[in-house]
Order: structure tokens, then C-alpha cells, then sequence
């Protein structure tokens, strides 16, 4: 029994140190694309992101499986055991960063710096920062770019004036701007909507 739970201990030891030096791995890999400097103007601009009315944080999280509350972290080990997982903004914003750069990479190393940005995204800005800086560079087609021109557009307010119903609109045209248009395919808009309110 003693040589088992020495075994037991022996093991643990070893794994726990194997997932150090990968978590040490991995947090830093952004390092071999980019230096502090270059990611510190990216973050500033995700800071500076003018606040949106409170309504799109909430249905941007339903919306997105409470992505909002998720981090890398969790969401790795989640998306372990859930088929469905749906990434926090970090991955996506991550991603739009390292486009320029990720051509002389292969795509395990394309994945290890981008999870790695991810988490230094994390680490420097609020999940609703990043939302703010999302929103404002989306591109809802017929040349929308960003929530704000977006909801002058097809609503015809400024977005401190929408109801609830059109700021969920916005938030589920977020997943596929040309499918959900209120303009082309207002029916198919329409019952997204509604599954959302509901939620």
C-alpha cells in the first residue's frame, strides 16, 4: 500500500511539473512575435473603447454561453468535456492581432501564440473592454462599420436609445452580419431574436 501511494505521489509530482512549464510555455509564446511595445498601443485602444448601454453586456452573454465570465483558462479545460464551448472574446481579438504575423508559423505554433496573446489580452483589459473595442470595429455589412453606426442605420437611433429587442438584434447579427440583416432576411432575424429574448 505504502509503495502505491509513493507511486501516487511520484506521478503527481511529475505531472505537476509538466503542466508548469507548459502553462510557462504557453503564457509567454506571444514573446516570439511581438515585444511589449507593439502590443501596448492594441491594448490602450481596447481601454480607450467608449462603454456601451448595460443591455448589450447582458445579451452579448447570453448570446455567447456567459463568455463574458470565461477566460482562456477555463475555457480550454471546458471545451474539454463540452462539445459547444463558445470562446471568450480574447481568442477572436487575438487572432484579428496576430493575422500579419502568422503566415511564417504552423498552425500548432499559430495556436500556442494566439492562446498566448489571448491570455495577455485578458490580463491587461476588462472582458467588457473587450466587448466595447469588438462592437466598435465590427462590420455589418452595407458599409457598418461598428455598433454605433450600425444601429443608426438599421434603426435609425443612437444605441443609448435602443430597446431591447434591437439591441439583441445587433448582438445576434454580430454572429453572421449578411445572414441575420434586418434588411435582407428580417424573418430569419427575427426568430433569433426571440430564442434569445427567451433565454
Amino acid at each position: 500500500m505504502k509503495r502505491i501511494i509513493k507511486i501516487f505521489r511520484i506521478l503527481f509530482i511529475i505531472f505537476s511539473v509538466i503542466f508548469l512549464v507548459v502553462y510557462f510555455l504557453l503564457i509567454n509564446a506571444w514573446k516570439y512575435d511581438f515585444t511589449e511595445n507593439e502590443l501596448q498601443p492594441y491594448f490602450s485602444e481596447i481601454r480607450k473603447s467608449e462603454n456601451l448601454p448595460e443591455l448589450f453586456y447582458k445579451y452579448y452573454d447570453l448570446d455567447n454561453d456567459n463568455s463574458l465570465e470565461t477566460k482562456t483558462g477555463e475555457y480550454l479545460f471546458k471545451s474539454i468535456f463540452y462539445h459547444r464551448t463558445s470562446r471568450p472574446l480574447s481568442f477572436w481579438l487575438a487572432k484579428q492581432m496576430y493575422i500579419p504575423k502568422m503566415k511564417n508559423r504552423n498552425s500548432i505554433n499559430r495556436i500556442r501564440i494566439e492562446m498566448s496573446l489571448a491570455m495577455k489580452i485578458e490580463k491587461e483589459t476588462s472582458q467588457k473592454e473587450q466587448l466595447n473595442y469588438t462592437l466598435s470595429t465590427v462590420d455589418f455589412v452595407n458599409n457598418q462599420i461598428g455598433v454605433k453606426n450600425a444601429s443608426k442605420f438599421y434603426f435609425g437611433k443612437e444605441i443609448t436609445e435602443l430597446n431591447e429587442n434591437e439591441i439583441a438584434s445587433l448582438i445576434v447579427m454580430t454572429r453572421n452580419p449578411a445572414l441575420y440583416n434586418p434588411k435582407r432576411r428580417p424573418e430569419k432575424l427575427k426568430a433569433e431574436v426571440e430564442k434569445l429574448l427567451k433565454k
